[in-house]
């Protein structure tokens, strides 16, 4: 055989490889569990702030993440954030807080607002466990360790994404380890400012092109529901 021939068949190969990973990726189902308050925290310690929409935009283009799960501590002042993280493609489920004792227990300012939202993480990664093909595990919590070796244990897990500072329980899994300080000029933040590569200059670009815009992710959750989960939370509130 010629072997011009042989280096087009090889091409053939590698290029037909490409397309069944690119359609095998496609179909498979992959949803993201997010621990809002240690990722907003973890990134704050290492002096930028996170873009919400830009994240949820960046799980769906790197790792085709069609559903994404926001676990968050309910705060009465931030109930427009909430709505607009649901409109930006998050599933919200909101966490009732607690105020941990400071030194003056007494004090209404005392001590930090928490929303441990562990136990509701993990009952949400099983109650969807057939719904998904691979899971990605948001947070830096070790107390998640357990649930991560179960979903590598039956090959569930596609990766672990953390702020710069995470738990060294952590550190076995270091394959699938995705730090978001790597992206923070992608995922950052930029109040009143043009993103330099970001989401007003491309849909400017796209709208200039005549190109239609881009898809919004899907949500199961709809602004209905995340009112009415306010209303709830805003009630008990009332009750303590």
């Amino acid at each position: 055989m010629h072997p011009a021939s042989l280096i087009s068949i090889d091409r053939m190969k590698r290029q037909l490889k490409k397309v069944v990973y690119t359609v095998s990726h496609k179909r498979e189902k992959v949803f993201a569990f997010i621990d809002a308050q240690n990722i907003a925290k973890g990134i704050e310690n290492s002096g930028w702030k996170i873009d919400w929409s830009a994240f949820r935009k960046w799980l769906a283009k790197h790792y085709n993440v069609s559903q994404a799960f926001m676990y968050i501590g309910y705060m009465a002042e931030n109930r427009d954030l909430y709505l607009q993280l649901n409109n930006n493609g998050f599933n919200i489920d909101l966490k009732q807080t607690v105020k941990s004792a400071g030194r003056d227990a007494s004090s209404r300012d005392s001590g930090d607002v928490k929303g441990n939202v562990d136990v509701d993480l993990t009952i949400g990664v099983w109650r969807e466990y057939a719904n998904y093909n691979k899971a990605i595990i948001i947070s830096g919590d070790g107390d998640f360790v357990s649930l991560i070796q179960h979903l590598i244990d039956n090959k569930k897990l596609k990766k672990i994404i953390v702020p710069e500072f995470y738990s060294s329980l952590f550190r076995k899994y270091n394959d699938y380890i995705i730090e978001l300080n790597d992206y923070r000029e992608e995922l950052k933040y930029v109040k009143n400012q043009n993103r330099q590569n970001g989401r007003s200059k491309r849909r400017g670009k796209s709208a200039a092109a005549g190109a239609a815009p881009a898809k919004a992710p899907v949500r199961r959750r709809s602004r209905q529901d995340i009112k009415q989960r306010i209303s709830v939370l805003n009630q008990a509130d009332k009750g303590n």
